[in-house]
């Protein structure tokens, strides 16, 4: 399938959708609905007896407050919290017990930089450490090579 097919069939499915909750009405007994496109990114609530309605409260609201809390962690995210008035810098996620240097070099952001050689065209010739490695240009440029990462 294209690109341009995957596109028209998204764009399809979320018409659709958009048709679905405009025409919405809750069941008889429900307790109403406000699924409308003005709730997008709004939790949706299923109440005890089935009927959907939408929350007033976003993820991202619900994810802010168990960081507070002390209770969301992410499998190797570190976190560093920052009160610039105070001056004070709080670790926070996976970054709580460590300490600098090899505690952080596990993550390759920290510990996989490594001194390399790179041609004019941004090929890595050579790593420190390799028998072709030098330092004074004659097998390229010496950089720092610095593995990706995503905050």
């Amino acid at each position: 399938m294209t690109q341009k097919a995957i596109t028209a069939y998204v764009n399809s499915i979320k018409a659709d959708i958009e048709r679905e909750l405009e025409n919405y009405t809750p069941s008889e007994g429900g307790s109403g609905s406000n699924l409308n496109p003005s709730n997008a990114g709004n939790i949706v609530v299923v109440g005890e007896d089935g009927h959907i309605i939408a929350g007033s409260t976003s993820e991202e609201d619900i994810i802010a407050a168990l960081i507070k809390a002390g209770t969301y962690t992410v499998n190797d995210a570190l976190g560093l919290e920052i009160d610039y008035s105070n001056k004070v810098f709080t670790r926070t996620q996976d970054a709580i017990s460590k300490t600098d240097g090899t505690d952080f070099n596990q993550y390759p952001m920290f510990g996989g930089r490594m001194r390399c050689n790179v041609l004019d065209d941004g090929t890595i010739s050579a790593f420190y450490g390799d028998s072709n490695y030098k330092e004074d240009g004659s097998n390229g440029q010496v950089m720092v090579y610095q593995p990706k990462f995503y905050y």
